[in-house]
């Protein structure tokens, strides 16, 4: 039979089927909420994340470009102080100069130069800035032996506390640097810094003040040297050193400028794939930069003896400038050294001129000297493990090797270098004595 509902059920039961529909579609609804809720605060913790990111990246820019325009700073100061060095002044006039600019980047109080006299050793002041009278008359002369032995800096942070009272020490200052001059091993002189509030000091800081108290020892010897002599072939020489220490070091100043804009412009762009790239690239300038003002610090100094041992030469070239620079640095002798003492100039600056090259074109990061003695013959081979060059391109014809094949053949012997593109650089000289030269060997 026919079931029959009345409208009273009928109307019951689509109420509940339109009940539980909107039950439904209202949980739905509160569950789509609760979605959208998580969502939007998944969303804000991206954005704070992203505004902590932008925040830390501003700061990373901030402290970047102080650090950078510190560097060029200073860079820049020990240009000018290096390029004092060559003017024809009398020498307490270079280093009024030079104390000036030296001041004026550390950013001291009050600052001073001892010279270590010659007649009574002890150390005598010269020049000084910042000194008041009573300050002056203290440290009129100082103890020899305020210098240590091992020629170690004075690093006092309380000279008030210090005991007993140093030589050094003025009623008004607080912190206290004492730097040694030194020139070829030995003391000659004192660069003093004093700064009237306490202050710490980084490792760059002291290695940076080191440097500059050893410019200040060349710029001594330098005008000891004019005042000693008026030969046209020195000042020519230092002419020549200034304008290839003005070429590297705008070079090398240019390229850190270069590299810390592009930086700063790929870091605001936040491409930190490519940040990345342009800070070493940047880190790989200074290096560079490091190398060749190493380099014109050594040029700058005073020419070696020549009748000194050849390995003797070769150990404090690698020592001055290479292993400072970072550079790994070998050097072997096999073989008792019996060639003529003669040779010891011209090979030593074949020698010195595949050094410079290695250092200021291959960014060699490691090389090894040899010296092979065979009776009264040598062979000496340089090797490198820079960027290497295409032998049969221009730097063949460069001044450098030119100068290399002249010396070789003015000894009579025999000069190959072996380069290419990303292998390093092989240099051999071969060299044999006349039997005649014997008796003149380093041997007899």
């Amino acid at each position: 039979m026919p079931v029959y509902f009345d409208p009273a059920t009928l109307y019951s039961f689509s109420s509940l089927i339109l009940l539980v529909t909107l039950l439904a579609l209202l949980g739905f609804f509160l569950f789509r909420v609760r979605h959208l809720q998580t969502t939007i605060r998944h969303l804000e913790d991206k954005i704070r994340d992203y505004e902590r990111t932008k925040i830390d990246l501003q700061q990373l820019q901030v402290n970047l470009a102080d650090r950078i325009a510190g560097q060029t700073q200073e860079l820049a100061a020990l240009f000018e102080v290096m390029i004092l060095s060559n003017q024809s002044l009398e020498i307490d006039q270079l280093l009024e100069k030079s104390l000036t600019e030296i001041m004026a980047i550390v950013g001291v109080e009050a600052a001073c130069i001892h010279r270590v006299d010659e007649e009574s050793n002890d150390l005598q002041l010269v020049v000084y800035q910042g000194l008041d009278p009573v300050e002056q008359n203290t440290v009129t002369s100082l103890p020899r032996s305020w210098i240590p032995a091992d020629k170690v800096l004075h690093l006092i942070t309380d000279l008030a506390a210090v005991q007993p009272r140093p030589p050094v020490a003025t009623p008004n200052r607080r912190v206290y640097v004492g730097l040694p001059i030194t020139l070829h091993q030995a003391t000659i002189g004192l660069l003093s810094f004093y700064w009237n509030q306490p202050r710490t000091f980084s490792v760059e800081d002291l290695a940076f003040y080191s440097i500059l108290a050893n410019q200040l020892g060349i710029t001594m010897e330098n005008a000891r040297l004019r005042k000693a002599s008026e030969e046209s072939a020195i000042i020519q020489e230092r002419q020549r050193l200034a304008r290839d220490l003005h070429d590297s070091v705008n070079q090398s100043l240019h390229s850190l400028v270069l590299f810390s804009e592009t930086a700063n412009a790929v870091l605001q762009q936040n491409k930190l794939d490519r940040l990345r790239h342009y800070l070493a690239q940047l880190a790989e300038s200074a290096r560079q930069a490091l190398k060749d003002m190493r380099l014109m610090l050594y040029e700058l100094q005073p020419v070696p003896s020549m009748n000194d041992d050849l390995v003797e030469l070769l150990t404090a070239r690698l020592n001055t400038v290479e292993r400072r620079a970072g550079i790994e640095a070998q050097l072997t002798l096999e073989g008792d050294i019996n060639w003529p003492s003669v040779w010891n100039e011209q090979i030593f600056l074949i020698a010195t001129e595949a050094l410079n090259n290695a250092l200021r074109h291959a960014q060699a990061s490691a090389l090894q000297i040899s010296l092979y003695s065979h009776g009264n013959g040598l062979a000496l081979e340089i090797v490198d493990n820079g960027r290497g060059f295409d032998q049969h391109r221009a730097f063949l014809g460069g001044m450098g090797l030119k100068n290399m094949t002249r010396r070789a053949e003015q000894l009579g012997g025999k000069l190959a270098i072996e380069s290419r593109p990303g292998a390093g650089t092989r240099v051999r000289l071969r060299v044999q004595a006349e039997p005649s030269h014997s008796s003149a060997s380093h041997g007899t």
